[in-house]
């Protein structure tokens, strides 16, 4: 991911998952790595927006509010896309 002060947002989420796994703390170390996917994701939907690639949707009632669910287990992935392209 390239944008100007990508250095300074992700570091201290690096930084963590390092000192995680020197203290052997696999909770931890995956609070960092979500947290900082987290981060990535809303700066690339943020970039995207801004691109006009993605659009408001006009009812913003739409819209749910929350984190995203997390998929778990094996049949939580099914065999077709989730969206036609």
């Amino acid at each position: 991911m390239t944008y100007q002060i990508s250095r300074e947002d992700m570091l201290p989420f690096y930084e963590d998952e390092t000192s995680a796994i020197h203290r052997r703390d696999p909770e931890a170390a995956r609070a960092a790595c979500v947290g900082r996917s987290h981060l990535m994701a809303q700066t690339m939907l943020a970039e995207l927006f801004r691109r006009s690639v993605f659009t408001a949707p006009n009812d913003v009632g739409q819209v749910i509010p929350g984190p995203l669910q997390v998929l778990a287990g094996p049949d939580a992935v099914c065999g077709e896309p989730s969206i036609a392209l």
